[in-house]
């Protein structure tokens, strides 16, 4: 069937990108968007889903400069409706989808890393390795470690937020 062919054509590409890596995470932004999609296609995939608190989320996203694909990027408002968006459809996933999905706080994350990521490992039936912790410092390309700063960040913007906070209908 076309899901088995395209199933197999996009581990054929992770593979051309991760050489013999056994495990691959995928963390683009808008990953939530395909999730019925990824559950056809790998049914007995497990989801990581990372939630961040909506201001600091919606501000660093404002903050980025994204190079492509990202329009609504350089908008609060838009954050916003995207946010909200994005919020509906994890809803209708969990209510659709037989995926299993695990939903993980950013801010637990950022404060211990080490317990969180032996969650993500039990979850998804794997072993420790002491790498995890100090990914950051391995040779490959990836991002930098979380760091508590950003937690709470929104708040040395909080004046000029008063409308983002309305849109979001944050209650915090």
């Amino acid at each position: 069937p076309l899901s088995k062919l395209l199933a197999t054509e996009y581990l054929k590409h992770l593979g051309a990108l991760s050489g013999d890596t056994q495990r691959v995470t995928d963390t683009l932004p808008d990953n939530y968007r395909y999730l019925g999609f990824i559950a056809l296609l790998f049914p007995r995939a497990q989801i990581i889903h990372c939630r961040r608190d909506p201001m600091d989320l919606c501000l660093s996203i404002y903050f980025q400069m994204f190079q492509r694909g990202h329009l609504y990027a350089y908008d609060l408002s838009d954050i916003a409706f995207v946010h909200r968006e994005y919020e509906r459809l994890m809803a209708h996933w969990r209510a659709v989808l037989p995926l299993r999905i695990l939903d993980v706080q950013y801010e637990a994350l950022v404060e211990n890393p080490e317990a969180m990521s032996r969650q993500f490992l039990d979850y998804c039936g794997l072993s420790w390795d002491d790498g995890l912790v100090a990914f950051h410092e391995t040779l490959r390309s990836i991002r930098q470690p979380d760091y508590k700063r950003s937690v709470g960040h929104w708040k040395h913007y909080e004046k000029f937020l008063t409308d983002l906070k309305q849109e979001l209908r944050y209650q915090h």
